[in-house]
């Protein structure tokens, strides 16, 4: 999106942000939140998995959600 130029620019950026809005990322460790919501997810599978994935909520993720209209 930030790359396109002129009236595609304004077309995109129209169309995106009236539908569905434009995602912004960032790479960061999960914050409490995330990780409680995440942690029972994670034991069931390590459950069914025989493996105990939950330490790699530890990690740092590509946290996506919708960008904050301005």
């Amino acid at each position: 999106m930030d790359s396109l130029k002129d009236k595609a620019k304004e077309y995109a950026k129209r169309l995106f942000e009236e539908k569905i809005g434009i995602p912004e990322y960032e790479y960061r460790e999960l914050n409490e939140e995330e990780f409680k919501e995440l942690f029972g997810v994670i034991k069931e599978f390590s459950q069914d998995m025989g493996r105990d994935y939950t330490e790699y909520l530890k990690e740092k993720f590509t946290v996506i959600k919708s960008r904050s209209k301005k």
